[in-house]
């Protein structure tokens, strides 16, 4: 039954996603690719594993890097191909891609889109390792397999973890598999959500797995560690070749939509996001950095920070000073302010940029000081998906002038445009005496961008594939709703 109601601004429209994980409130995507830029795969957020030794298990295929033919975007996919061919010293090759040191976590939703190979001997896989092999060697410190999939056995997906004491070398691993007959003709999405008591596993958001905590230590639980993802076809091999290998097969390929990383977030902040940004507690929450060959000295002198510098170094980035572990959102306006001055004129830089390699910033401004002290202000919009690791960075290289700053201040600022924003829903296109209703209608049947309930734009589209909605109340003009 249709109620219509004189809302005077726009329909309200649940939403709801189909084959997606749908973000809940307390969920922010921290990493993602969704191979739209054909050509060869992003040397910022993947690197490749190369050689053909086997691989452990016996696997037939040599593993190439930066070789077209094996790894690379075609129509908004990547596409991982094992090909028939002589390679070095093997009769195959493939493609193994790592996210090690470009993505790596600690705990979240990992998920991924993908249409898997068929064959006998094919073994496609999306899973994890340890990013610092804290706890000794494989399998001491830990394996993720989110999916993987023998081609002998077409038609059921496997998740498993393996551990010290929990390993297929002693039988002893511990998984599920479940049962997905259109896996090589259709995509769907694998995924995990890990914590620190507990690994799920989905298929299309149906959980069939999940790994508890036994609080054992690092025997049965080494995943309280960062973890890299991995995406490979192999061939053969102890698994992939247990029932032999098709020898007639000259290509298989895996394809990937994309992928999707999400941390888990128990409050989102606001306010001031910069600790002691006025150094009352000296250095305690600020981090120190000098490239090799420099040399300074930093301390907190008369409420302010100051840095005596005896080797500048050649990049303005050689003398750091930063704090990490600031959550920013994506769309989110946020002010950065400091003030700053130097015993002479100078410049110096002011960032904020990722943590973790390859530290892209998402704003930078060179400054230029003088003898009297001044208050700098800069506002900029973060850009999606947001980042839950930012830090603020500040390079004092490259001059070997003694510099100050004070009153380090970034804030959030979108609260401040929000009436604004909403001001927007008055518009020729959204007459205010329209009736409206209050439908639940699934995302792929909307058309047009919305909003949500504080006025703030939100991408409503089925094809907005870089930042899917969340289930959700959003406002949506009643004359561009597609039924």
């Amino acid at each position: 039954m249709k109620k219509e109601l004189n809302l005077k601004i726009a329909s309200l429209l649940i939403i709801s996603g189909i084959f997606s994980f749908c973000l809940a409130q307390n969920w922010t995507m921290v990493w993602s690719d969704e191979f739209n830029k054909p050509g060869l795969p992003d040397s910022t957020r993947w690197s490749y594993d190369v050689g053909g030794n086997g691989w452990g298990n016996n696997e037939l295929q040599y593993y190439t890097k930066g070789r077209s033919e094996n790894a690379r975007i075609e129509d908004t996919a990547l596409i991982i191909e094992l090909r028939k061919e002589k390679y070095s010293t093997n009769n195959y090759t493939s493609a193994r891609l790592v996210s090690k040191s470009k993505g790596d976590w600690l705990y979240g939703r990992i998920e991924v889109r993908a249409k898997l190979p068929k064959g006998k001997g094919t073994w496609p896989a999306i899973w994890m390792l340890p990013t610092d092999w804290v706890y000794g060697g494989w399998p001491s410190s830990g394996e993720i397999d989110i999916m993987e999939h023998v081609g002998f056995d077409q038609g059921v997906v496997h998740a498993t973890v393996h551990t010290d004491a929990l390993n297929h070398t002693k039988g002893t691993q511990v998984g599920k598999s479940t049962i997905v007959n259109d896996c090589s003709t259709q995509f769907h999405v694998y995924a995990i959500e890990w914590s620190p008591d507990r690994i799920e596993a989905f298929v299309d958001n149906t959980k069939y797995f999940a790994f508890d905590n036994r609080n054992e230590g690092y025997t049965t639980w080494p995943f309280d560690k960062r973890f890299h993802l991995i995406l490979n076809t192999a061939f053969g091999g102890s698994w992939g070749g247990a029932e032999g290998i098709d020898s007639t097969i000259e290509s298989a390929s895996f394809y990937v939509d994309y992928v999707r990383v999400y941390k888990q977030i128990t409050e989102i902040p606001v306010g001031e996001l910069v600790t002691d940004g006025g150094f009352d507690n000296g250095l305690a929450n600020w981090t120190e950095w000098s490239n090799t060959g420099t040399e300074a000295v930093r301390a907190v002198n008369n409420g302010h920070f100051e840095i005596k510098i005896t080797n500048a170094g050649i990049n303005e980035w050689d003398l750091q000073l930063s704090q990490p572990g600031i959550h920013l959102i994506g769309s989110h306006k946020y002010r950065f302010s400091l003030k700053a001055w130097a015993e002479s004129d100078r410049s110096i830089t002011a960032r904020v940029n990722m943590t973790v390699p390859p530290h892209d910033a998402y704003f930078a401004k060179e400054i230029q000081l003088t003898a009297s002290p001044e208050t700098y202000s800069f506002e900029f919009t973060m850009k999606d998906p947001g980042d839950t690791d930012t830090r603020v960075e500040f390079d004092f290289g490259k001059s070997g002038i003694t510099s100050f700053i004070d009153d380090v201040s970034l804030k959030d600022i979108t609260s401040e445009t929000r009436i604004k924003k909403k001001q927007t829903f008055v518009n020729d296109n959204l007459p205010l005496s329209r009736y409206h209703s209050i439908q639940f209608v699934k995302h792929n049947s909307i058309s047009a961008p919305g909003y949500n309930l504080l006025g703030i734009p939100i991408d409503c589209r089925a094809q907005n594939k870089t930042r899917p909605v969340a289930n959700g109340i959003y406002i949506v003009p009643e004359n561009m709703r597609n039924r």
